[in-house]
């Protein structure tokens, strides 16, 4: 369970740390003209806090290497259990099955009014391994919260589900099926969004860059998935390195779009 824990840490880590690779390194040195009062000590100040940006964005970047490095290893040792003593990998998931169960149960009886089944790892099973170790196990997660608790709602989440996103939210009775960045709203709304709610999905990356390219994406999210019940989130959590003021315009951004 621990070794779990920790991949799903990796994964999410390191995948926003790829897609940040994209965004452009801050520039080294002052590059910025002089005030006109010619104040050295705010140059100076802001020759040192573009010099710290970039060594962050540097040391961002050295560690992909080393956590990419991490994340295989532990992937490969759960992967040799599956192929090499299925009994214990499927005993595995039997006590993650009724562990969030206890663990679901207990976030409601705390006053949770929505709870999320959050399957990092459920695009990496193909063919039948996706029905029996995720699609069962989130149906059978359903099935046991919603005799208990027939009135909260329960969002699905199969991260890089792919085609086996289509029919999920049906198959497994959940109430919201969150999706996660490696598809597109426009394929959403047309395959999923007719069996009910979607939840997501925007990349996570844009927390940390931010601009007119989040803003933009924002937008298409939203006008994609206009025609239906959606709750807009981000298509993967939000990691240490994203920027709170790209939050705050992500929010402001949602609000004041203009539906056509």
């Amino acid at each position: 369970v621990k070794l779990l824990h920790r991949l799903n840490d990796y994964e999410e880590r390191l995948e926003a740390l790829e897609r940040a690779r994209s965004a452009p390194p801050p520039p080294r040195g002052g590059g910025g003209q002089e005030n006109d009062d010619g104040d050295a000590t705010a140059e100076k100040s802001n020759r040192k806090i573009k010099r710290i940006q970039q060594q962050q964005h540097e040391q961002q970047q050295n560690s992909i290497a080393d956590r990419r490095r991490r994340l295989d290893n532990m992937y490969a040792k759960l992967e040799d259990l599956k192929d090499n003593n299925i009994l214990a990998f499927e005993n595995l998931i039997e006590i993650l099955t009724k562990a969030t169960i206890k663990y679901l149960s207990a976030q409601i009886d705390a006053g949770a009014e929505v709870v999320k089944i959050f399957d990092s790892w459920a695009g990496s099973l193909k063919g039948d391994d996706f029905y029996k170790y995720a699609l069962e196990p989130t149906k059978k997660i359903v099935m046991e919260l919603k005799a208990k608790y027939p009135t909260v709602p329960i969002i699905a989440f199969p991260r890089q589900a792919g085609d086996f996103y289509k029919g999920f939210l049906k198959s497994t009775g959940a109430d919201c099926l969150a999706i996660d960045d490696s598809i597109s709203s426009a394929w959403a709304a047309k395959y999923l969004q007719k069996d009910g709610c979607i939840q997501g999905n925007l990349n996570s990356s844009h927390m940390v860059s931010g601009g007119q390219n989040m803003i933009d994406e924002i937008e298409t999210i939203v006008s994609d998935l206009s025609q239906g019940p959606h709750i807009f989130n981000l298509g993967h959590g939000i990691t240490p390195e994203a920027n709170p003021d790209n939050v705050a315009l992500m929010i402001e951004t949602i609000r004041n779009f203009k539906r056509s």
